[in-house]
């Protein structure tokens, strides 16, 4: 081959790779402003989940019985645990009541078809512990509209989320959540708010005593047991230490069972005696409705209720069995 003709070959190839086209160049993305930690938007925070081992911990610590354990290991319901949590640590921050404004007239006549129904067992609890029918009525309705509203938390669930309620990671959700129950957050409701969890996991271990309890006696109460955010449940609202010292059934042979209306009103009665309900005496009427809930709204409202259902200024009427005479009053 002519050696001219060989370099002429060489000089196109080499032309014709010098004149491929390149890739275009990757857009230089300018770099992000370094701005203060001040101006940057807050990262999202995780909300901490449940810790069972925290719980089970807690409850062989505290000498539960290992049966008892495995059932709540069982039936425990991981939702609702942030809400439990909050609204039972951070309520507090709001100071307002709203049971005064729950008084109407339609509540009124509510009350009323609830007395007409349960007549019979209004007068027999009425005439044994000396608490109005208007009042019981009342309060039955103000705490869960004669059974209506009971709550869709499980009971059980609820004191074991609140068990957990000091662990560091919960607390430190629990002080950046406090905003959402008032719009100004002091370092004194920060503090507040470590000593409340340390507070609520002690109460929620004495009510799973309470439960331990129950469920000895009666283990298909325990395991289904739905409330509100508190753990109460039934008509009245008990909470399991409640249930264990108050609750009352028209018939002896049985456990109480608060979703019947007449061992809710029997249960109701002899709660309000028990803590200082004292027939004739009107400055004891609140002091005991406050032991049911301390708030003064509160006692306010069931009387203003009862009043409606009345018709008139409410007076506890003295029941038949306490117009003995006096000299008929001397102990055995």
């Amino acid at each position: 081959m002519n050696p001219r003709f060989v370099y002429l070959i060489l000089i196109l190839c080499t032309f014709a790779v010098s004149a491929k086209p390149q890739s275009p160049a990757k857009p230089q993305v300018p770099a992000k402003p370094q701005g203060s930690a001040k101006s940057r938007a807050p990262a999202a925070v995780k909300v901490p989940a449940p810790d069972w081992s925290y719980v089970e911990a807690r409850l062989k610590k505290a000498k539960f019985k290992k049966s008892f354990i495995k059932v709540l290991k069982e039936t425990y319901e991981a939702k609702h645990f942030q809400q439990t949590l909050e609204l039972n640590v951070l309520l507090f921050l709001r100071k307002h009541d709203d049971h005064g404004v729950q008084v109407s007239k339609d509540a009124a006549e509510t009350v009323k078809t609830f007395m007409s129904a349960n007549s019979k067992s209004l007068a027999a609890a009425e005439k044994e512990h000396g608490v109005s029918k208007s009042v019981i009525a009342s309060l039955l309705w103000l705490e869960s509209r004669h059974g209506v509203n009971q709550g869709r938390f499980h009971v059980a669930s609820v004191y074991l989320h609140l068990l957990q309620a000091p662990r560091p990671e919960v607390v430190a959700h629990l002080k950046r959540a406090a905003h959402l129950f008032a719009p100004v957050i002091s370092k004194k409701n920060l503090a507040d708010i470590e000593k409340r969890t340390l507070k609520k996991q002690t109460w929620a271990l004495e009510e799973l005593a309470a439960l331990q309890k129950m469920h000895a006696k009666d283990a298909k109460l325990m395991r289904g047991l739905r409330g509100s955010f508190a753990g109460a449940f039934g008509i009245p609202q008990f909470i399991p230490s409640s249930y264990l010292r108050w609750a009352r059934s028209p018939n002896k042979s049985v456990s109480p069972d608060l979703n019947r209306a007449q061992d809710a009103i029997q249960s109701v009665a002899f709660y309000l005696k028990d803590n200082g309900w004292k027939t004739g005496l009107d400055k004891t009427f609140v002091k005991a409705l406050l032991k049911y809930n301390n708030s003064t709204d509160y006692a306010q409202a069931i009387l203003k209720l009862a009043e409606k259902v009345d018709g008139g200024p409410f007076k506890a009427r003295e029941p038949a069995s306490k117009k003995t005479p006096a000299t008929k009053r001397k102990k055995n």
